[in-house]
């Protein structure tokens, strides 16, 4: 059940993933999202979601944040939300050339439980809400040949499948041509 701490809460109305994913089980498109009851953006704050045609390179600090799944057992966990940033990785000779650039390579220290977290961008030097951009989800810790933890790139058609499904999204063009690519908040 619910634990009351003055949180926000709001009930899902619709779920939504790609085919790919719930048919074909193809990991490069393991990225699904929810609507809500009420828009509690607009009381707890929201990110944006960019993407670009060519991902974001190495060397790019990303951030992931979430609530893991080592809170002991009927442990007060209200505040379990971890946060970690590091740097994205080159991608691995060992990894299918067709996956490289549908995934975020990185070594966050991420924990279980935390797949499903927006991986982001953070711009200390801009206001709120216009300083955090989610470029992928979370998806999966080590594994594949790699010792990295890896998120699911936001990609221009899955960006275009969210706004195009979402009726509270707003999409568009947001910044400088090139800078940091099409996106919506």
């Amino acid at each position: 059940g619910c634990t009351d701490n003055d949180g926000i809460l709001a009930t899902w109305t619709r779920m939504t993933t790609f085919v790919k994913w719930a048919r074909d089980a193809d990991r490069d498109w393991d990225i699904g999202w929810i609507e809500l009851d009420s828009p509690v953006g607009l009381i707890s704050g929201w990110k944006g979601i960019r993407t670009r045609s060519a991902g974001f390179p190495a060397g790019t600090t990303i951030n992931v944040a979430g609530y893991g799944g080592d809170c002991p057992s009927g442990g007060d966990c209200n505040d379990n939300l971890k946060t970690m940033s590091c740097k994205i990785e080159e991608d691995f000779e060992c990894i299918a050339a067709s996956s490289r650039p549908n995934r975020y390579y990185y070594e966050c220290d991420t924990i279980g439980g935390m797949s499903g977290s927006g991986a982001y961008l953070y711009f200390p030097d801009r206001e709120a809400p216009d300083n955090r951009f989610v470029i992928g989800v979370h998806a999966y810790g080590i594994g594949d040949c790699t010792s990295h933890n890896r998120a699911i790139v936001i990609r221009p058609s899955i960006l275009q499948a969210i706004c195009a499904n979402t009726p509270d999204v707003i999409c568009g063009d947001f910044s400088t041509p090139g800078a940091l690519g099409s996106s919506c908040r």
